[in-house]
């Protein structure tokens, strides 16, 4: 917050300690007394697991937390009990006006510690989120366009001000902070315009891919879906929904991956609902260090390594109806999830997951968690994406083949059934 030069950097235990004389001056015939500053800044690492332990014996006002959603929450517990307890009141300090904790941060993923947080605030926990540095606008006639963010109304009837990306069209929030500090292209826009194509937000939307544009040019939670990875179509804006729940009305499937030999079984349950042929996944169950029998009974106790059939031996007796998946091929798996990603019914991808489903969220969109992520591949597959998938294969090769009539032509085995 001050520059080195400001007070005493000491580079040896990272600490910046500004001192400022006490002041008096005449305001209006009125002498006010301008109090004197000692601040001593500490500079800590607690991003590393002996973090929380760092600040056992730490006493002081204020702890502001920068880029918090890599900081585990066990350390901002201890932090809040380290606040407040300086200048000491037994050794004549005073009571500070206010003390706490301070924490910025970029957007951070559904089910992170700080988006569950957000959602149910505790007492005392405040918010804030930065306004949008662009807005996505709806066409609702010629050459007028609206922002439908909900805390944001705009309306638009300059096309100069509507800018395209990843399908979609974009306007600059207007009330977007640092604007007028923000690079413009001048050979693009001489009249330096900060909203228009030249704008450094208009030329960031360019090229980027929704997920993008929704995490770092609007600030919102989300998770960003790498290049490298397993499932390239999971799209989180479109696809993370608070709208999953489960009905009633429809069958409640689950997809098991047993973990053999990693002690890691992992459940997925969802739904399928037939009329808009969409998926809905509602809950994920994973677990380490566990055998099937404690799996599937809380009550188990054994951390069992057995055979695949009494796998299902073992779940049968704790009357769950268990089926094998129609295939347990890696690649057909993949398949069965990526086919509902690349549907659409009413303008809704067919693949819709709840919030809460964490450890999938990222492995279908950073990193691949082999035993959930198959226990979702199990659910699709055998909830009908698999019989999709060899239907329009045959169909496929049905229509790719000529067939000329002959005394041994078999059809059976044309068809290869």
């Amino acid at each position: 917050m001050y520059p080195e030069t400001t007070g005493r950097f000491n580079y040896t235990e990272l600490t910046h300690r500004i001192t400022l004389r006490a002041s008096e001056k005449l305001v209006d015939g009125v002498k006010v007394v301008e109090p004197g500053l000692n601040l001593l800044v500490e500079f800590m690492g607690l991003d590393g697991p002996q973090g929380a332990s760092k600040l056992f014996s730490w006493e002081g006002t204020i702890i502001w937390f920068n880029e918090a959603k890599e900081i585990r929450k066990d350390i901002i517990d201890q932090a809040t009990v380290r606040v407040g307890r300086y200048p000491s009141l037994k050794q004549g300090g005073v009571m500070p006006t206010w003390s706490g904790i301070i924490m910025d941060t970029n957007p951070y993923n559904a089910g992170h510690w700080l988006d569950r947080l957000q959602k149910n605030p505790p007492k005392h926990w405040r918010f804030f989120r930065q306004p949008p540095g662009v807005l996505e606008m709806e066409k609702v006639q010629d050459d007028e366009w609206q922002s439908i963010e909900p805390n944001f109304p705009l309306t638009i009837t300059d096309k100069d001000y509507i800018h395209e990306g990843a399908r979609c069209l974009w306007a600059v929030n207007p009330t977007a902070e640092n604007l007028p500090n923000l690079p413009i292209d001048l050979k693009l826009d001489p009249t330096n315009n900060p909203l228009k194509e030249a704008s450094y937000y208009a030329r960031l939307v360019s090229g980027k891919n929704k997920s993008y544009i929704s995490v770092f040019l609007q600030g919102k939670n989300g998770t960003l879906t790498s290049d490298q990875a397993v499932i390239p179509e999971f799209d989180a804006t479109s696809m993370i929904s608070h709208k999953v729940f489960y009905n009633e009305g429809l069958s409640l499937l689950c997809g098991v991956d047993f973990g053999s030999g990693t002690l890691n079984p992992a459940a997925v349950f969802g739904q399928l609902d037939p009329v808009h042929n969409r998926w809905s996944i509602i809950r994920e169950v994973v677990c380490q260090g566990m055998g099937l029998l404690q799996f599937a009974d809380p009550a188990g106790l054994q951390q069992d390594g057995v055979s695949m059939k009494t796998y299902f031996e073992h779940l049968r007796t704790k009357g769950l109806h268990v089926l094998l998946a129609p295939s347990n091929a890696v690649d057909i798996r993949i398949e069965c999830i990526r086919s509902p990603m690349l549907r659409f019914s009413q303008g809704i991808p067919s693949f819709q997951i709840s919030p809460s489903c964490n450890v999938l969220i990222e492995a279908l969109a950073e990193k691949w968690f082999s035993d959930v992520a198959d226990a979702l591949g199990y659910l699709l597959s055998g909830g009908g994406e698999h019989f999709q998938l060899v239907s329009h294969s045959r169909q496929q090769k049905f229509h790719d083949r000529t067939y000329i009539q002959d005394f041994d032509w078999d059809v059976f085995e044309a068809l290869d059934l």
